[in-house]
C-alpha cells in the first residue's frame, strides 16, 4: 500500500511539474527554455569543465536522455519542486542539473558532479546556464531595459542600447573598475564593447524596476560570474561558477553554488536574495551600526599616538554632543604589513591609548590588513616576499602572488590569528580589516578541496575566531558580502570618500568618474546595495565630513550627509575635531544630527532601473503616524535638473502632503505626487519630509535628527487642548527645533528636559525651540492648542530668546566658513 501511495505521489509531482513548466519553463532535448515578463531564454544548456590526467581539459555536456527525478525540497522561501536531470558517461563521471520551482516567481539552478572514475580530477567550473548568440532576448526597445548589478564598480551597467567602452579600453584610461572579464583571460570578451561582465548578481528591468528578472547567487560555495554579449534586444548569456580547480578524489562529489532567477520587482527580489543568504549562512545582525571616528582621512599613515589621545580627550569633554561608539586608529601604527606591532610613533605602548578611549566612553578600534602583506624592497630594488613562497595564493599553477597570503595554509592561519589576537589582548574591540579580498580567479590553495570563495569565508572565520564574538568586525576593501557572512558585523559597501579633491574626479569615456574616490560612487553603492543593510550586516558607506573639504561645495557635502543618514548604516568622520577650525557649533551639529543611526533603512524607489537613486528614502512608520523621508538628487556631472517623485509610493499614505525641506528648514507647502524639485544643481539635492494632511496639529519637520522625527521623537498624542510629545532623550542634537502645522494657535510650552518656547513662523507654521537637552533624562513636552496667549513671531525675537533660536540650528555663516 505504501509503495502504491508513493507511486501516486511521484506521478502527481511529475504531472504537476510538467504543468508548471508549461507556464514559463520547459525542458527539451537537454535544453531549457524560459519565457516570462517579456524575457525569453532559449536553448539554455549546462556543462562541467574538468582537468584530468596530466592537466588535460575536458568538458562534460549532457548526452542522451537524462534520468529524471522529482522531489520536494524545503527552501528559505518555502517548499519547492525540484527536478533533477542526471547523466553518467563511460568514464564513470556522473553529473546532474537540478532545477527547483518555488511558487510563481522563483526558479533555482544548481549542479552536481560525482567522480565515479578511478582517477582524481580538478574541477574548474560549473556552467550553470549558457545560451547561443541572440537566444537571450527581451521584448520592446533596447532603451527600455536596464542591465545592471548591485556591484556598480563593474562599470558595465546601462540600458541595452548603450555602448559601453570595453574593459580593456577603460583599463587603458586607468579607470578603476572590477575587471571580471580581464581576469578571466578571455580577450574575445574584455576587448569587445558588446560584452558585459558581472559578479554575484545581475538584474534586467524595465522602468521603474517592477517588471524584469534578477539572477542571484545565494549559497556559500563559489564565485558566480555572468558574461553577457549585448546586441540591442538580443544577447548571449553565460552564467558559471568558478570552482578554482579543486581536487575531487574518486568517489567524491561536489555541488555548485545555487543561483536564483527571480521574476519579481527589483526591491522584492533583493529582499528575497538577502534573506535566503542570511538563512543559508545563519547571518544575524546583532550589533548596531557604528557612530564614530577614524584617523585615516585627515592624517593618513602619519597618525600618531597624540592624535588618538587628543580626539579621546575632546570626545570625553563633549560627550553630551558627540557620544562616539568607536574611536579607531587606522593605517600607520604598525611596523609593517607583515609585522603587526607598534612602530616608533607608538613607543609608549597601546595601554595608555586604549584607556583614554575607554575614558571617553568609546570602544578602541584598530585597522589591520593581515592577509595582504607588503613585499620587501631589497638593496637591488627588487621586491621579495617576507614569508616563504608557499604561504601565498596562486593565480594559476606555479604563479604565486607577491602580497596575498593563502588562509588555508597552517602557518598563515597562525600568523593572522596571532596578529589579531595580540591587538585583542591589548584591549581593542573594533577591528577594521582592510584589503581582505582574496584575488578573484585564485586557484590551487594549500587545501586543495576549497574554492576561492570558500577560502575567503575561511579567512573571515579566522578573523572572528581571533577577536571573539563580542568584538565588532568591519570588512573593508572587499565589497562582496555573501563570502563574509556570518562572520562580519559590518562591511564597507563602496569606495573611499576622500572628498578633498571634489565630489568626483575627472571622467572616463563611459561618462563615470575615472577614479572611484569621492562621494559619487559611494552614493551609487548605497543605492544599489541598500537591501543588504540590516539583513546581512550593517552597511558602511565610509566617512562623511563636518566641513573643510576644499573642492567639494557645502551643498554637495550635504548631499552625501543626507545619504549617510537616510541609508541607516555606519556614520563616521575623520575630522580633527580638537583643532580650532573644527571646534565649533556647526561642525558638532553635523555629527549630532546623525546620532543615533536611524533604524529606518533607505532604499531606491525605482531600484533596478534608477541606478543613481534619484528618488531614495523610506516610508517611516512610527507610533504617532506614518510619513515619507525622501532624497531627490541630481547625479549628473554638469547642469541643473528638475527632479520628480513619480516613483515614490505616497499613495499608500494619502494624496496630499505637507512638504518640509530639511537643510533649508523651510515649509514648501502642500504637494502631491506631481511635485517637481526645480533647477537642482549637479551633485545637490532636496531632503524632504512628506507628512499626510490631518485635522489636528501635525509634526511636519525636525532639525534635531536627519531622520526628521523617526529617530528622536518617540510619540505624539493629542487631546482637544494639548499636544503631548515624548522625546527619546539620547537621540538627536541637544539643541534643535520641531516644526508643526496647525490651523489652531499653539502656545504655552512646557518641557521636562529642555529650555523650550514656541514661535509662529508664518501662517499655520509653528516652530518649537528646544535647547540644553540632557542625556539620560526623560523628556515630555506639552503644547496648548487654541489658547489665547500671544505667540511671538520670528522677527520679534530678541535677547536670550534670539540667542537660543540661533543656537538651535546651523549658523547663517556655516556654508561660508570653509
Amino acid at each position: 500500500m505504501k509503495s502504491f501511495i508513493l507511486l501516486l505521489f511521484c506521478s502527481f509531482l511529475s504531472c504537476w511539474s510538467q504543468a508548471q513548466e508549461n507556464e514559463y519553463i520547459r525542458f527539451n532535448s537537454n535544453k531549457i527554455d524560459i519565457n516570462r515578463n517579456g524575457i525569453h531564454v532559449k536553448n539554455c544548456s549546462f556543462a562541467l569543465h574538468l582537468l584530468i590526467g596530466g592537466g588535460q581539459p575536458l568538458t562534460l555536456y549532457p548526452s542522451g536522455p537524462p534520468n529524471i527525478k522529482i522531489t520536494t525540497r524545503q527552501t528559505p522561501t518555502g517548499i519547492g519542486i525540484e527536478t533533477s536531470y542526471n547523466w553518467v558517461d563511460t568514464r564513470g563521471y556522473q553529473y546532474s542539473w537540478l532545477i527547483t520551482k518555488i511558487g510563481d516567481n522563483i526558479l533555482s539552478f544548481r549542479a552536481n558532479f560525482v567522480n565515479g572514475s578511478l582517477e582524481p580530477v580538478f574541477l574548474q567550473k560549473f556552467e550553470l546556464l549558457s545560451t547561443p548568440d541572440n537566444d537571450f532576448s527581451v521584448e520592446g526597445n533596447a532603451s527600455e531595459w536596464m542591465l545592471s548589478s548591485t556591484n556598480v564598480e563593474s562599470r558595465r551597467w546601462g540600458t541595452m542600447d548603450k555602448e559601453i567602452p570595453s574593459e580593456s579600453e577603460l583599463q587603458a584610461e586607468e579607470a578603476n573598475l572590477s575587471r571580471y572579464l580581464i581576469l578571466s583571460g578571455d580577450s574575445t570578451k574584455f576587448t569587445n564593447r558588446a560584452w558585459r561582465g558581472f559578479y554575484d548578481d545581475l538584474s534586467l528591468y524595465k522602468e521603474p524596476g517592477k517588471s524584469g528578472i534578477t539572477f542571484a547567487a545565494v549559497d556559500s560555495i563559489s564565485d558566480i560570474y555572468y558574461n553577457i554579449k549585448v546586441t540591442q534586444t538580443k544577447m548571449k548569456l553565460e552564467v558559471w561558477g568558478d570552482m578554482s580547480e579543486i581536487l575531487v578524489e574518486p568517489g567524491e562529489s561536489r555541488t555548485s553554488d545555487e543561483i536564483l532567477l527571480l521574476f519579481s520587482p527589483w526591491d522584492e527580489a533583493q529582499s528575497t536574495k538577502n534573506k535566503w543568504i542570511a538563512d543559508i549562512s545563519n547571518a544575524k545582525v546583532t550589533k548596531k551600526p557604528i557612530f564614530g571616528w577614524c584617523s585615516w582621512y585627515r592624517v593618513g599613515n602619519k597618525v600618531t599616538q597624540d592624535d588618538i589621545l587628543d580626539i579621546a580627550s575632546y570626545t570625553r569633554k563633549n560627550r553630551t554632543k558627540i557620544p562616539f561608539d568607536v574611536i579607531q586608529i587606522d593605517d600607520g601604527w604598525q611596523v609593517g604589513k607583515f609585522n603587526w606591532t607598534e612602530n616608533e610613533k607608538f613607543n609608549r605602548g597601546f595601554e595608555e591609548l586604549v584607556d583614554s578611549v575607554k575614558d571617553a566612553g568609546a570602544v578602541a578600534g584598530i585597522w589591520l590588513s593581515p592577509d595582504k602583506v607588503d613585499p620587501v624592497i631589497a638593496e637591488t630594488k627588487q621586491t621579495s616576499r617576507p614569508f616563504p613562497k608557499q604561504w601565498y595564493t596562486e593565480y594559476r599553477l606555479g604563479k604565486s602572488s607577491m602580497d596575498r597570503l593563502d588562509p588555508t595554509h597552517p602557518e598563515v592561519r597562525k600568523f593572522i590569528y596571532n596578529s589579531l589576537q595580540n591587538c585583542y589582548n591589548l584591549g581593542f574591540r573594533y577591528f577594521k580589516l582592510d584589503f581582505s579580498e582574496i584575488p578573484y580567479y585564485t586557484r590551487r590553495f594549500y587545501n586543495p578541496k576549497l574554492t576561492r570563495f570558500q577560502a575567503q569565508r575561511e579567512l573571515f572565520r579566522i578573523f572572528r575566531g581571533a577577536v571573539g564574538n563580542e568584538s565588532y568586525l568591519l570588512a573593508c576593501g572587499s565589497s562582496n558580502l555573501r563570502s563574509k557572512v556570518p562572520y562580519v558585523d559590518a562591511v564597507r559597501i563602496g569606495t573611499d570618500t576622500a572628498a578633498d579633491d571634489g565630489f568626483v574626479r575627472d571622467l572616463a569615456s563611459d561618462g563615470q568618474p575615472r577614479l572611484i574616490y569621492g562621494f559619487w560612487y559611494p552614493i551609487v553603492s548605497i543605492v544599489n546595495q541598500s537591501f543588504e543593510n540590516g539583513i546581512l550586516s550593517n552597511g558602511d558607506p565610509d566617512v562623511t565630513d563636518t566641513g573643510q573639504v576644499r573642492k567639494c561645495r557645502p551643498a554637495q557635502l550635504q548631499t552625501f550627509h543626507s545619504f549617510v543618514g537616510i541609508y541607516g548604516g555606519a556614520a563616521m568622520v575623520s575630522d580633527r575635531l580638537f583643532e580650532n577650525k573644527f571646534d565649533n557649533q556647526d561642525y558638532r551639529r553635523m555629527l549630532e544630527i546623525l546620532y543615533p543611526v536611524s533604524k529606518e533603512k533607505g532604499h531606491p524607489f525605482a531600484g533596478g532601473w534608477d541606478m543613481y537613486g534619484k528618488e531614495f528614502g523610506y516610508i517611516a512608520k512610527t507610533q504617532y503616524g506614518n510619513f515619507v523621508n525622501l532624497i531627490l538628487w541630481n547625479p549628473e556631472h554638469q547642469g541643473t535638473a528638475n527632479l520628480t517623485m513619480k516613483n515614490v509610493p505616497i499613495s499608500e499614505l494619502g494624496h496630499k502632503f505637507h512638504a518640509w525641506s530639511f537643510w533649508e528648514e523651510k515649509y514648501i507647502g502642500i504637494i502631491d505626487n506631481n511635485y517637481v524639485a526645480t533647477q537642482i544643481p549637479f551633485y545637490e539635492h532636496q531632503l524632504l519630509k512628506l507628512t499626510p494632511l490631518a485635522s489636528h496639529p501635525v509634526l511636519i519637520g525636525s532639525n534635531l535628527h536627519i531622520s526628521m522625527g523617526t529617530t528622536e521623537v518617540q510619540n505624539i498624542s493629542y487631546t482637544n487642548s494639548q499636544v503631548v510629545i515624548e522625546m527619546k532623550s539620547n537621540a538627536g542634537s541637544r539643541d534643535g527645533r520641531l516644526y508643526f502645522y496647525s490651523e489652531k494657535q499653539l502656545s504655552n510650552v512646557k518641557s521636562t528636559n529642555s529650555d523650550s518656547f514656541i514661535i509662529r513662523q508664518n501662517k499655520n507654521i509653528y516652530v518649537l525651540i528646544l535647547t540644553g537637552r540632557i542625556r539620560d533624562k526623560k523628556e515630555l513636552i506639552t503644547i496648548e492648542i487654541g489658547g489665547k496667549t500671544p505667540v511671538l513671531q520670528e522677527k520679534e525675537l530678541c535677547g536670550s530668546l534670539l540667542e537660543k533660536y540661533y543656537q538651535s540650528s546651523f549658523t547663517p555663516a556655516w556654508k561660508g566658513s570653509w
